[in-house]
Parts: structure tokens; C-alpha cells; sequence
């Protein structure tokens, strides 16, 4: 069995190369304990269903530890983990068997139009979350990931990348999502008016 961990520089003791190899590790867990739930969330945002988003996530951290294991030094080049950790999040999700998110619709995950319960908060948000998760999964595939690397506070940059496409295109599409979501949020809440 070949070792996987950080390879000795030739000035590094076996006592230095076993410290870095703790502190990377305990780098990546406390990294992969912060950002596993943020990444689920980020795919169902997308249209992935909690076993998809879970299993996505998990392929992607799997990915970033063997990285981190094999060549450290890459894994320390990475500026935005976070970032990365999402993309190939993205794209083990994008290559699961039978998933074609830029053919398929996505249904509504509720009726929007089922009123909150009076005096309820918690009922509240969620009605209100659930309503704004259906509107969004009702936005083109594009328009779904720009927005969810937008209320990530990524930078059109990185939904860019994701896309193949140039940071201003990606800018146009995320616009081109807050304006139809404005529009479906909007036209909901008229008909709550209305009733």
C-alpha cells in the first residue's frame, strides 16, 4: 500500500512532515464541518434533491481530502476552497446517472398559493422559504446557478467558470434571474392581496 500522506521535503523530519500532516487535517475537518451543510443547500438551490445534494457534497469533499492528502501543496494553492468545494459539488451532481438539469423542469417543491397560518412565525418563514425555493427552481438551470453563487456572495466569477462562459455573461444571466424572480415573488403576493 503506497503512502498517501504529504511527502517529506528533503530539509522536513519525519517529526515536521507528521505536524504539517496533523494541521492539515485538522484544517480539512474543521473546513469540510463548516461547509458540508452550505454545499447541500447550494445544489437543492439548484434543483438537487436532498439524497442527490448529499451524496454530491460528499463526493466532492471525498475529493478535496484526497487532494489535500496526495499533493497538500495544491490543496494550499486553492484560494477559495469554499468555491471550489461548490463546483465540484456542481459537477459530480451534473454527472449523476439520468440528471439533465438544462432539459429537465424541476416541480415546484409546494403550493405557493396554501395561505400561512395566522400568528405562526415559524410557519411563516417557511411558507415563505418554501415559496422562494419554487420560484426559483421555475428559473433555467443557468439562472439558478448564477443565483446561488450570488447568495453565496461569490462573485460572478466563479458561476462564470462553472458555466464555460465570461464573467460578464454570467452577470447578464444572474440580472436576467433576480428580474424573473421579482416578477414571480411579486405576482404571488398580489394574489394573497386579491383572495
Amino acid at each position: 500500500m503506497t503512502n498517501v500522506g504529504p511527502q517529506e521535503s528533503h530539509g522536513d523530519t519525519p517529526t515536521a512532515t507528521y505536524q504539517r500532516t496533523k494541521a492539515l487535517n485538522a484544517h480539512y475537518v474543521g473546513f469540510a464541518g463548516r461547509e458540508y451543510f452550505p454545499v447541500v443547500g447550494f445544489l437543492i438551490w439548484l434543483g438537487a434533491t436532498m439524497e442527490e445534494g448529499k451524496a454530491a457534497a460528499q463526493e466532492a469533499f471525498d475529493k478535496g481530502l484526497k487532494l489535500l492528502l496526495q499533493e497538500p501543496s495544491s490543496w494550499e494553492r486553492i484560494t477559495d476552497q469554499s468555491c471550489w468545494v461548490r463546483l465540484e459539488a456542481v459537477s459530480a451532481w451534473l454527472h449523476m446517472p439520468g440528471r439533465h438539469p438544462h432539459r429537465q423542469a424541476l416541480v415546484p417543491l409546494a403550493d405557493e398559493r396554501e395561505p400561512d397560518p395566522p400568528g405562526d412565525e415559524l410557519a411563516g418563514l417557511m411558507g415563505l422559504t418554501s415559496r422562494v425555493l419554487s420560484a426559483i427552481r421555475k428559473l433555467p438551470f443557468e439562472q439558478r446557478l448564477t443565483m446561488a453563487f450570488s447568495v453565496c456572495g461569490l462573485p460572478d466569477s466563479y458561476a462564470a467558470r462553472a458555466l464555460g462562459m465570461s464573467e460578464h455573461e454570467s452577470a447578464v444571466i444572474r440580472e436576467e434571474a433576480r428580474t424573473m424572480l421579482k416578477r414571480e415573488l411579486s405576482g404571488h403576493r398580489r394574489e394573497q392581496v386579491s383572495e
